[in-house]
């Protein structure tokens, strides 16, 4: 039995699908970097299945955890979440098919963003570990920022990439930097409901234009957090930023600290795709550390 029909027969309970329903199809879909997906029509409906191995289970109840999260603030739409399982073969994160487009209404995302950062918990972390791509990030609860994105975040990437062979590329200016950081990072910022891995590939917008986001590493923290991760890698449009501007000012400061939020993605990437991704993180590090 392969995972495929263990979802098909786990999904057919679910749903209470009669006996001799008709035969399911299934597409794999191109794109996701980390597990395989499918879209899946059965049953008179249509959902999108994202399979993993039968011990990365963990990995996609944390997402499923973050999507209904983020679906109770009622702020920015998300795929509803039909079912997470694992069996002998694979574990399995059933959702709802969206079809997205990559246009929309650019506004309503920036300012849907700026509303979800209003939900605030009572520390910055989250009550579980999950993941980010194949990094699993601890998200022990800190009431202090500082201590939470040093302890919790930058240093066990940086941690991982000393372990990789990379001391002498980084080492230096990281040395450097690490003492700034609480004065740095003095701006108290409230533990917002956060994506927590915000780049292009992970929205979308609905024919009727509404933005969508899914594939979360949900937290509560600085709210600039999310911010820094959209313009990494660019793929949102100047609309979106400007509408969660409109929406909530930007504290002094946040320029250097969108530098060092990035230092963190930069990073993983590193130790998750090798060396291509090191000059990256040097230029980074060296922009951080000449504006000290």
């Amino acid at each position: 039995m392969n995972t495929l029909l263990e979802v098909q027969q786990a999904l057919a309970a679910h749903l209470e699908l009669p006996e001799g329903d008709t035969a399911p199809t299934s597409v794999p879909i191109s794109g996701g970097d980390t597990h395989q997906a499918i879209d899946l029509r059965w049953g008179g409906g249509r959902w999108f299945v994202k399979l993993a191995a039968p011990g990365e289970r963990a990995m996609l109840e944390a997402e499923a955890d973050g999507l209904v999260a983020l679906a109770a603030t009622g702020t920015i739409a998300v795929p509803e979440c039909v079912l997470c399982g694992a069996g002998q073969e694979g574990a399995w994160l059933v959702l709802a098919f969206e079809t997205l487009t990559a246009q929309g209404d650019e506004e309503a995302l920036g300012r849907g963003l700026a509303r979800l950062h209003r939900h605030l918990g009572k520390a910055h972390g989250w009550h579980q570990s999950n993941w980010l791509g194949q990094s699993r990030q601890s998200n022990e609860p800190h009431a202090n920022w500082c201590q939470f994105f040093t302890r919790q975040r930058l240093l066990p990437q940086y941690e991982t990439a000393l372990a990789r062979g990379y001391r002498d590329a980084l080492a230096p200016q990281f040395e450097q930097l690490l003492p700034h950081l609480p004065e740095r990072l003095n701006h108290a910022p409230k533990p917002s409901l956060l994506h927590g891995d915000l780049w292009s590939g992970n929205q979308g917008y609905r024919r009727d234009g509404a933005p969508v986001i899914f594939d979360p590493a949900v937290s509560y923290g600085d709210r600039e957090t999310d911010l820094a991760m959209m313009t990494l890698f660019g793929g949102f449009g100047p609309r979106v930023l400007s509408a969660y501007e409109q929406a909530w000012e930007l504290p002094p400061g946040y320029h250097w600290r969108r530098q060092l939020y990035q230092l963190y993605h930069l990073l993983n990437h590193l130790n998750l795709f090798g060396a291509g991704w090191l000059a990256r993180v040097q230029t980074q590090l060296r922009a951080l550390c000449d504006e000290l």
